[in-house]
Order: C-alpha cells, then sequence, then structure tokens
C-alpha cells in the first residue's frame, strides 16, 4: 500500500498538470476503473478455485512488469501522456483481482474467532502504507518527479511478492464443479437471493468506499491545487492525514465494540464521516482540513473494518469470491459514475460542491444499517452473544 499511495499521487498528478482539467482526473478515473468491470466477471471463480498466495504473488509481477514497461518509456524519453492512461487500465487489471484475493486470502488462513483482530490487522498495515505512501510521495513528485515515484513503487510490488512467498499456507478444498465461469457465477446470484440482507448491507456499506475510492481522487486533488494552492504536497498531505485517521481507527474500532452495539457504533461512524466531508465546503484552511481528513479516516475505515468482520462472519469462504465479484461489480459502475459526475461538477461549479455530493455517499450506508436492523433484528449481533444470529442459506444448492 506505500507503492499504491505513491502510484496515486504520481500518477494523478502527471495528469493534472499536463491537462490542468478535472474531468481529466474523472477520465484516468474512468480507464482505471473499466477494466475492473470485466476481469471482475470472472475474478470471484478464478479466487475461489485456485490457489489464493499464487495468485497474489503473480499478481505482484504482473504489475512490476507493467511499471517497468512505462518507466523504460521514461528513460528513453519517449513518454506521453497517453501512456499513464495505458499504465493505469493495466494496473487496474491486476488490482482488481488482488484486492479480493487477498480478502479471500485472509479469510482463510485465519479462524473465525480471530477475523476482527485479522481485519483491524491487516487495516493498520494498509492505512500504514497508504500513510507514509501518501505524504511521503507528495514530497517526492514535487522534489524529485513522478518517474523517481513510480520505480518506488515497482520496488514495493517486488517487496510484497517476498512476504507473500513466505507466508505459510496449504491451500484448502475447492469446489471441484466450477470449471464454467458461468456456472460458478449462478451459485454466487443463489447465494445472494437466499440471503438478500448478506448481499444488500454489503451494497450500502461499499458506498463509502466509493466515496474515497471514486470521489477522493478527482475532489482532493482538485483541492489541493485550486483552494489551498500547495499542489502534489498538500495532496500527500491531505491523503496522509486520512491515512493517520484511518490507521487509528484499526485500534478504536476494537474499542468502539467493546463499549457499543455494532449498528449503534456503525450509524455514528458513518453520520461522522458525512460531517466531516460536507464541512469541506467552505473550508480554505490547511489546518482545519487536515482534521476533517483525519476524521474521515478515523470514521470511515473503523466502519470498514466492522462491516468487512460482519460479512467474512456471515458469508462462507467457499464462496467468498463469487460474492466478492458481485459487490466488484456494483462498485466499479459505481465508481465511473461517480469519477464522472464529480468531476463535471468540480469542472463546472466548484471542488467545495463535490465534497457535498461526495458527502451523501458516507450518509448512504446508515440507511442501510437501519433497514437491515429493521427486517433482520439480530444481523449485526455478534457471534457468541446471546442473541442468535440467522445462518446463511442456500450455499451452492
Amino acid at each position: 500500500m506505500f507503492g499504491w499511495g505513491l502510484n496515486f499521487i504520481a500518477v494523478g498528478w502527471i495528469v493534472l498538470e499536463a491537462t490542468g482539467s478535472k474531468m481529466a482526473l474523472a477520465h484516468l478515473a474512468v480507464v482505471t476503473t473499466i477494466p475492473g468491470m470485466l476481469i471482475v466477471l470472472i475474478g470471484g471463480t478464478i479466487i475461489d478455485r485456485y490457489n489464493r498466495k499464487h495468485i497474489l504473488v503473480f499478481l505482484d509481477f504482473y504489475r512490476i512488469i507493467v511499471l517497468l514497461v512505462v518507466l523504460i518509456s521514461f528513460r528513453l524519453g519517449t513518454f506521453e501522456l497517453w501512456q499513464i492512461y495505458l499504465l493505469s487500465f493495466f494496473l487496474s487489471i491486476g488490482s482488481s483481482l488482488f484486492w479480493p484475493c487477498a480478502s479471500a486470502f485472509t479469510q482463510e488462513i485465519v479462524s473465525g474467532r480471530k477475523y476482527m483482530q485479522a481485519n483491524s490487522f491487516l487495516s493498520a498495515s494498509y492505512q500504514i502504507g497508504i500513510l507514509f505512501g501518501a505524504a511521503i510521495g507528495g514530497f517526492i513528485v514535487a522534489d524529485f518527479g513522478a518517474e523517481v515515484a513510480l520505480w518506488l513503487n515497482a520496488g514495493t510490488y517486488f517487496l510484497s511478492a517476498l512476504f507473500l512467498m513466505a507466508v505459510p499456507y496449504k491451500m484448502g478444498a475447492r469446489d471441484a464443479g466450477d470449471h464454467q465461469v458461468i456456472k460458478s457465477l449462478k451459485k454466487g446470484f443463489a447465494f445472494a437471493r437466499s440471503n438478500k440482507m448478506i448481499f444488500g448491507y454489503g451494497l450500502s456499506a461499499v458506498l463509502s468506499d466509493i466515496a474515497v475510492w471514486g470521489g477522493f481522487p478527482i475532489v482532493t486533488l482538485a483541492f489541493s491545487e485550486d483552494v489551498l494552492g500547495m499542489g502534489a504536497k498538500g495532496f500527500g498531505l491531505l491523503d496522509g492525514a486520512y491515512g493517520a485517521g484511518a490507521f487509528l481507527a484499526t485500534f478504536l474500532s476494537l474499542l468502539f465494540l467493546q463499549r457499543f452495539r455494532r449498528d449503534i457504533v456503525l450509524g455514528i461512524l458513518y453520520g461522522l464521516a458525512t460531517i466531516a466531508c460536507g464541512m469541506m465546503f467552505g473550508v480554505g484552511v490547511f489546518f482545519a482540513s487536515l482534521i476533517l481528513f483525519f476524521l474521515m479516516g478515523i470514521a470511515n475505515n473503523s466502519a470498514r473494518i466492522i462491516s468487512r468482520t460482519i460479512m467474512m462472519e456471515k458469508v462462507p469462504n467457499e464462496v467468498m469470491g463469487r460474492m466478492q465479484t458481485l459487490w466488484g461489480i456494483f462498485v466499479r459502475v459505481m465508481m465511473v459514475c461517480v469519477a464522472m459526475f464529480l468531476g463535471w461538477v468540480a469542472e463546472k461549479f466548484s471542488v467545495e460542491i463535490a465534497f457535498l455530493w461526495n458527502a451523501i455517499l458516507f450518509a448512504m450506508p446508515i440507511a442501510g444499517v437501519f433497514v437491515v436492523k429493521m427486517f433482520q433484528q439480530g444481523f449485526f449481533a455478534k457471534p457468541l452473544d446471546e442473541q442468535k444470529i440467522e445462518p446463511a442459506v442456500g450455499l451452492l444448492d
């Protein structure tokens, strides 16, 4: 994730500096999202059928090769802007398969009682990477250039592959009947139909991720350049503030759940993220912006950890990849829509108004919590609580 933070800033800044257009950033987001919409259709089947550790290592080396092609172009002096769009397209192919595979891999190697701790630890390492990658990346891009940031990005993928190869892992049982992609996806749809509350809550929960991955790349870059006048350094510091809050959330989420019910905690956290994002309207002071991004990091990542834990508890591992596929299709379609819409709003009106629209995405999961709680009382109960949780049904029928 350190490398992802470097890439996130380097690629976005190259496009913004070359074009000065928010819509160009939106187009970059669309190019990054489209391959994921295609890969996600077969990704769940691949993840659920083959050795997940091998998949993750392969994808790290694949992304290294993609980066090297563009970096060689830099060295030869033949680089053109269209190559950045092509780079983002092919990197997205790897990342679109890597992250759902990593989630299913984590679920497979830890016991059910440790899902919360595993998600917290995974999120901690994830946020440390983003925190340092984004904060340092802004200065690297500003002082040394985007090319240096991309070289470091390639190096982090190599280190990731080495660490993954060192993880002790024995492949668990797989469904031998899933040779056909369509047949496999039908089983995912069958599970979703039989467990509407699980699938529906998953759809509402990922809306906050869409706000971060679909909205922030546009509004944060534009805000740093147009409102703060701080360029890549300001973008890196704002993203780093979000990462710092998200890192702190890995510890706070555990404390929250010791004192309050999950549904109450989720409602409060999504509400805080909504308010903090909405308050970016009219804020032109750098320090105040840092605080708001920090609060968004705490609130959204705490809610994300809790929601991911709930999904791991309720979705059996042998079908997790296919459920990730269904949620992933929704996320990518929405990210394209959000990126284009916010790019248009920032270009036509102002980046502050774009923040207000992005805040709506943080607010929508609150409705998801309320609706699920209303129709299934025990949905948010902890597995060891006295309150009985309704079991998932219809798996692979």
